[in-house]
């Protein structure tokens, strides 16, 4: 059933799609699907060689797409959305309230142009390491890639928020690439589910590929190209045979522009009779089958940002082995729920053989995988939902605060009023954790996580532009004047008799009686501690922690400790300090 929300219609846009198939369009994909629960959806992207439009209509949402160009030698088509008449003019009719992009080319830039022309929340998920892909074609041209580089990185900084696939993908932004942007971390789901009896799905793959039931069977699952390090990893395993690896299958599922030349490489390694070439494989109860029966899922890759093969082999208890070094291991605590193995291919047999040594730690490496890294796609649509609603509803305040006839205005005063009755109501007699967090509903008209805690007396002014992350926490005594708009992110700590103002007068005295403002971001695990006072337009960095009665009025890096008024950095946090 679709929810009675003032959210209708999102646009998702993506610069490849079906029938090519990568991980960036199966998250796409699902997360069109399972949003069709709550509004309706249109998937915005290229018309790509091969594709039906007849297939397109099976979907249960909408799909535009757009002209487009072959790359030569590449498995990629150039969308050219800006020469498509017909793409924009369905655009520009969609309809949609919400933009969702998932990659900065030319299809998700005209998601950013529609939402800039309409005042649509538009937030970005970054997937991808792109200054690796265009290192490969540019090579050592550092003049080019920047620009290439800066261009993206332009569309992404337009955007209300981002969202990164996890922490390294967001320091990586962040410290390199260089994001303004607002950023969390979202991780990725997926929609596969445990096979119920792993013996009968041991039995159908061993059957399907002609495996003997006895063989220690290795996976990969993905595009068959040498990005993805796949060359490393049948150069690996042929060094483990020497090391006394037997009776085992690498299983390569997919297909890629590289098919011809991995054949050749396994025919020079000598592993014939160990590699077996599945080719694509869309049926999912079959692609549950084999990571059921895998052994290990081999994942050597330097280039994924946070794959969804690996959520999808710890989905049926299959621990990933990577290399040092990748980001898509991010999610990952080497040993306890996958293993991380040194670089060079020597160093990755040996890990391989260490890993099948130990039965009894591999057997618990497996469980942890299961139940630290399996994430279905229906919990992530659902908050990602709310997280559009919350997004929404504050691009909405923010604008309406923005407009000279609404500022001082009968409206905003109303709008105040309510929000100060309800912490009144909120900060007399007792109430628990549960009837704090609907009043803090009810005050900033958006959901909180039910891990967010705030002690009463709690004194705001303003609650529709205030967004509290999970795990968040607020102290006794705090207040917030938050027109400007305040954003909470997960596990922030604030101190008891804080104050956070978004709000502040010019210095002009002929000017002294207009109110202005600029919103205040208090980072992921940031600590502030008792009678701090932030000012408007600061931004608290990630971990950072600001000391008791300072006064911030510039932004305070990630990772350091500041302290007195003005705040000043003191140092780097250590993280080895205990106390």
């Amino acid at each position: 059933m679709k929810q009675s929300a003032d959210l209708k219609k999102v646009g998702l846009f993506i610069d490849t799609w079906y029938p090519m198939v990568d991980g960036v369009i199966k998250v796409v994909d699902n997360y069109a699907r399972r949003l069709m629960q709550y509004c309706d959806v249109v998937v915005f992207c290229p018309a790509t060689r091969g594709y039906s439009k007849a297939e397109d209509n099976k979907l249960p949402y909408k799909v535009v797409r757009c002209s487009s160009l072959p790359l030569i030698n590449n498995d990629y088509d150039i969308p050219t959305s800006t020469l498509d008449p017909k793409f924009n003019t369905q655009l520009m009719r969609s309809g949609i309230d919400f933009v969702h992009i998932h990659s900065p080319f030319t299809v998700g830039l005209a998601g950013v142009l529609y939402a800039k022309m309409h005042k649509l929340p538009v937030v970005a998920t970054l997937h991808s390491q792109y200054k690796q892909d265009f290192e490969k074609p540019l090579g050592n041209f550092k003049p080019a890639v920047n620009v290439a580089l800066n261009t993206i990185m332009s569309v992404f900084n337009q955007c209300d928020e981002c969202w990164a696939v996890n922490e390294d993908i967001k320091e990586l932004y962040q410290k390199e690439y260089g994001l303004t942007a607002p950023c969390k971390v979202r991780l990725n789901g997926t929609d596969h589910h445990p096979v119920a009896d792993p013996q009968e799905a041991a039995c159908i793959v061993n059957e399907t590929y002609h495996i003997p039931a006895d063989a220690t069977v290795f996976l990969f699952v993905g595009r068959i190209n040498f990005i993805k390090n796949i060359d490393f990893t049948v150069r690996s395993l042929a060094r483990a045979k020497a090391l006394g690896l037997k009776n085992f299958r690498m299983l390569f599922v997919g297909k890629g522009q590289d098919e011809e030349k991995l054949a050749e490489l396994v025919k020079e390694q000598g592993l014939i009779d160990e590699v077996v070439m599945c080719g694509l494989v869309s049926d999912k109860a079959m692609l549950e089958n084999l990571y059921s029966r895998a052994k290990l899922f081999l994942f050597p890759s330097l280039y994924d940002a946070n794959s969804l093969v690996q959520i999808e082999a710890a989905c049926q208890g299959t621990p990933t082995l990577f290399l040092e070094g990748a980001r898509t291991a991010a999610t990952v605590k080497a040993g306890v729920n996958g293993y991380v193995s040194p670089a060079g291919e020597d160093n990755y047999a040996h890990a391989i053989m260490d890993i099948l040594a130990d039965a009894e730690g591999y057997e618990r490496v497996a469980k942890a995988a299961h139940n630290d890294l399996y994430i279905n796609w229906d919990d992530v649509v659902k908050e990602v939902y709310e997280e559009y609603g919350i997004l929404k509803a504050n691009k909405t305040a923010k604008e309406k605060l923005s407009g000279k006839d609404y500022v001082g205005s009968d409206v905003l005063y109303a709008d105040v009023q309510r929000t100060m009755q309800l912490a009144a109501e909120m900060n007399t007699g007792w109430h628990n954790e549960a009837e704090v967090r609907d009043y803090l509903h009810e005050i900033t008209g958006s959901p909180i996580p039910n891990t967010v805690r705030v002690f009463p007396p709690f004194n705001i002014n303003y609650g529709r532009t205030t967004t509290f992350g999970k795990d968040s926490f607020v102290n006794f005594g705090c207040t917030f004047l938050a027109l400007g708009g305040i954003t909470i992110e997960d596990g922030a700590f604030i101190g008891p008799h804080c104050v956070l103002a978004t709000e502040y007068h010019p210095e002009d005295p002929a000017h002294r009686h207009e109110l202005r403002t600029k919103p205040i971001f208090i980072g992921r695990n940031a600590w502030l501690g008792a009678d701090v006072k932030v000012l408007a337009g600061v931004s608290i960095g990630e971990n950072a922690i600001v000391a008791a009665g300072s006064v911030v009025t510039k932004d305070v890096p990630a990772n350091m400790v500041v302290a007195g008024s003005p705040a000043k950095i003191i140092r780097e946090i250590n993280i080895n300090n205990q106390q």
